[in-house]
């Protein structure tokens, strides 16, 4: 369900605040946002990272800094089963990630950010550094279409560089444990 659309001001300064430390660390920097549609709505989609769920809020600030267009972020299912997490995201304008959210957000003239890739992106294997993994999930490219929404692709590049795979999860089930 789509319900609030943008946190305020005030909600934004605190999650900066909060977030202060993960910017400082990481340094993000920003580069060809002089192409990004600033007139009408956009999907933007993008590569998740390693680190996961520490990349979007960072991505999603920024660009607002940057350029005042606020992404509302299409969320893993997953999300949505933490109570209190669920409860965050989706103040911040993050909804479960169905078509149905999708074609919401859409007809509401919302843009919107969305990684393909989602949990298994996140969790990938050794010698996947910066592979896309999005399967057939194309669901999207077809509501852009359907609704005019330009496509602009982000590359968030350099969090995959922070550590290495040690044992992935393919491993792991191969071992006494798995």
């Amino acid at each position: 369900m789509v319900e609030k659309a943008h946190p305020t001001s005030l909600e934004l300064a605190a999650a900066k605040v909060l977030l202060e430390p993960w910017r400082w660390l990481t340094a993000p920097r920003f580069s060809g946002l002089e192409h990004l549609p600033r007139d009408r709505p956009v999907l933007v989609a993008a590569n998740h990272t390693l680190m996961g769920v520490l990349d979007a809020p960072l991505l999603v600030l920024g660009l607002h800094d940057h350029t005042g267009v606020f992404l509302r972020a299409l969320g893993d299912h997953l999300h949505f089963r933490v109570p209190i997490w669920r409860d965050l995201l989706t103040h911040f304008g993050t909804v479960d990630g169905t078509r149905g959210n999708c074609r919401a957000l859409m007809r509401a003239g919302e843009s919107i950010l969305v990684f393909p890739g989602g949990g298994r992106e996140v969790f990938k294997h050794k010698r996947e550094k910066y592979r896309l993994i999005w399967k057939e999930r194309v669901g999207f490219v077809r509501l852009a279409l359907q609704f005019g929404y330009p496509i602009v692709p982000l590359a968030a590049v350099g969090a995959e560089e922070c550590y290495d795979i040690l044992v992935d999860s393919d491993e792991l089930l191969h071992t006494p444990i798995g």
